[in-house]
């Protein structure tokens, strides 16, 4: 019980986060999706169940306070736990790559599913402006910076609930 009221205070702190700080230090109106990144190394570093539920978690959390149509980032960010989390099994926990190459994956299943939700539901332009592919590529490039750091602070985190008896294995 301890472990998920943590993780659920962290989703709440880096929503906060991503509301209120990310908008004001922006580069270029590149977007970080701190959330997306959570539920990315949760499921990295525990598997596809949890994984699961932290992306519904984030997805409720998004769909809830950002705007987007209800259902869409629940449908993402769950999906992309579990997929993450089933990829998890077949990699081994220390090969540095991985983070950074879960995360630029994981950046581009979003993007290109919330883009095609825009065509499909909002008649949006099924090819983007060039300003679009501008703020993509800087983004893409700075994500994975940002995620391997995450991913380091949460595994860290999980370290410690594990010395202390909050997560069984």
């Amino acid at each position: 019980m301890k472990h998920r009221f943590l993780w659920l205070l962290i989703l709440v702190l880096l929503l906060l986060t991503q509301m209120v700080f990310i908008p004001q230090i922006s580069l270029q109106n590149a977007n970080v999706d701190l959330l997306g990144m959570v539920v990315l190394a949760y499921a990295l570093l525990l598997g596809k169940e949890e994984g699961l539920i932290m992306g519904l978690a984030a997805g409720f959390l998004s769909d809830s306070l950002f705007g987007y149509p209800f259902g869409l980032q629940i449908l993402i960010k769950g999906a992309l736990g579990y997929g993450v989390g089933f990829l998890s099994e077949f990699f081994l926990e220390d090969q540095p790559l991985v983070p950074a190459i879960v995360s630029l994956l994981g950046f581009t299943f979003t993007e290109l599913s919330s883009h095609l939700a825009n065509v499909l539901f909002y008649q949006a332009k099924f090819w983007p402006s060039t300003r679009y592919w501008q703020i993509f590529l800087l983004s893409f490039l700075i994500e994975p910076f940002v995620f391997v750091l995450l991913y380091y602070t949460m595994r860290r985190i999980l370290i410690n609930e594990r010395r202390l008896g909050w997560l069984k294995d």
